[in-house]
This record gives structure tokens, C-alpha cells and sequence, in this order.
């Protein structure tokens, strides 16, 4: 017992070690798309915790060494050429642990303009809508918390001009998925993340690089710093203790497994 107990506080103290060193760790935006990158990504290299750089294509070479890719489709007709062209790429680097951020003007399409083109994953329907009534009221989803909508009210992104492009059903997500933002009927959603494989995948119907172009505040400012926040936490690593904790435990088995065979023998 004094052995496995010596053996697991030297485990946790690495980890702990690893841990902090991890915690402190910056982490790497790309930002691929929209209108006004550079501004995109000087907002995005003001947070201590993160530096950025502009991406011009989405290649496996690209993405190595990017923690999280933010793309922002400008085009209210089709998609990101970007993502289509290199939509295993990007999936092997959300499946391994990558974030793709994506807002999205055009949100709806049949075929090859849909969003289900260009995002891992199984899918969900969605609903062309951004010069409606409705486009102006953004609500945070019902149980809705954490740095997503961090320091938001349900009135903090109305009346934006084109708040939102659109939405997506609630019914149709991925399994699993969390909502943060909806329109002021619940079940149509504006924001929402899922995760694929060991990374993850947010989804938005703003359309954040016109309103970086035009300084609409809360959106280039507020609300673009909540998405950065929830990104790092979204890729940082286990909790030290909780890696500990599983390792104690297989070295445990293993030490009982020893012991029962020398009784046996």
C-alpha cells in the first residue's frame, strides 16, 4: 500500500506539473475567411491566453500546429470554397482534438450551398431568415452558462441589423449538442456547439465578420471575446487529478493483479 501510495503521488505530482505548464499554455487561433481577418484576429490576439494568425487556405499543412480554426463565411449565396475543398483535412483536425468555429451568412441551402457541406459531423436542418422581426431578438438558450454567454442578456445582441442570418432547429442537432443562443422562440437556434471525435464544432447564424467591418458593439467586442473564451476552455486539457486519479487506479489493478498471482504461486 505505502508503495502504490508513493507511486500515486509521484504520478500527480507530474501531472500537476504538466498541468500548470499546459494551463499556461497559449493557445493558437487560425482565422480563415470574411471580410476583415486581420481585424478578427488583432481582437483575438488581445487575449493573454491566445495569439492568431490569418490562414489563406485550409490544408492538413495549414492546420499544424492551430489549436482552434475560426472561419467566418461572407458570402450570402454559397459556402466557404475553403471547407469544401479540404473537408477531410478539417475533419481529422476537429476528430483529433481541433475547434472549427464557423459563422455562417448564408446558413441554408439545398446540395452543395448547405452548412451540412462544409461541417463534420451528421448534419441538422436550418432556416434562411435574416430580414424578419425575429432576425433582431437573440435570447440565451434556456439553461444556458459558462464563458459562451459570459457578461450576455437577453437583450445584449438585439436589434443589431440582421442579428442573425437564420437558425437552426433544435430538433435537428447533433446528439449531444449544447445550445447558447436562440431566437425568441426557444427551439430556433443561432448558437450551439457539438462536439466530433475529441474536438469540437460551433455553429452561428451572426454574421460577426460584417460586424467586425462595422464595429457593432456588443458583437465585435463582447460577444466575439465569449466565443474566444469558450474555445480555450473547450480545448484544455483533462484536469491533472483526473488523469491522476485514472492512473492510481491502473496502477492499483495492476499491483492486486501481482499480488494474486504470487499467492497463487
Amino acid at each position: 500500500m505505502y508503495r502504490m501510495n508513493a507511486v500515486c503521488g509521484l504520478i500527480l505530482a507530474l501531472l500537476t506539473t504538466c498541468g500548470e505548464r499546459a494551463e499556461s499554455a497559449v493557445i493558437t487561433f487560425g482565422i480563415f475567411g470574411g471580410d476583415s481577418p486581420s481585424t478578427v484576429s488583432a481582437l483575438v490576439g488581445s487575449n493573454p491566453d491566445v495569439v492568431s494568425s490569418v490562414l489563406t487556405d485550409l490544408t492538413a499543412t495549414s492546420l499544424a500546429g492551430v489549436d482552434v480554426v475560426w472561419a467566418f463565411n461572407n458570402d450570402n449565396f454559397g459556402q466557404l470554397d475553403g471547407l469544401m475543398d479540404n473537408s477531410t483535412a478539417i475533419s481529422s483536425f476537429v476528430m483529433n482534438g481541433g475547434g472549427l468555429i464557423y459563422h455562417d451568412r448564408r446558413v441554408t441551402g439545398a446540395g452543395a450551398v448547405g452548412a451540412n457541406r462544409v461541417l463534420p459531423g451528421d448534419g441538422f436542418s436550418t432556416t434562411r431568415d435574416p430580414d424578419s422581426l425575429a432576425a433582431e431578438d437573440i435570447n440565451i438558450a434556456p439553461g444556458a452558462s459558462g464563458p459562451a454567454v459570459d457578461m450576455l442578456t437577453n437583450a445584449s445582441l438585439d436589434n443589431g441589423n440582421e442579428s442573425s442570418h437564420g437558425y437552426a432547429t433544435l430538433a435537428s442537432l447533433p446528439s449531444g449538442s449544447t445550445p447558447f443562443l436562440t431566437r425568441a422562440d426557444d427551439t430556433h437556434i443561432v448558437d450551439f456547439q457539438y462536439a466530433f471525435g475529441d474536438g469540437f464544432v460551433y455553429y452561428s447564424t451572426i454574421p460577426l465578420d460584417a460586424k467586425f467591418s462595422s464595429g457593432a458593439a456588443p458583437f465585435d467586442t463582447l460577444y466575439a471575446s465569449n466565443v474566444v473564451n469558450f474555445s480555450v476552455q473547450a480545448v484544455a486539457v483533462p484536469e491533472p487529478s483526473s488523469m491522476a486519479l485514472a492512473l492510481c487506479g491502473s496502477v492499483g489493478f495492476v499491483m492486486a493483479v501481482r499480488r494474486r498471482r504470487k499467492t497463487a504461486a
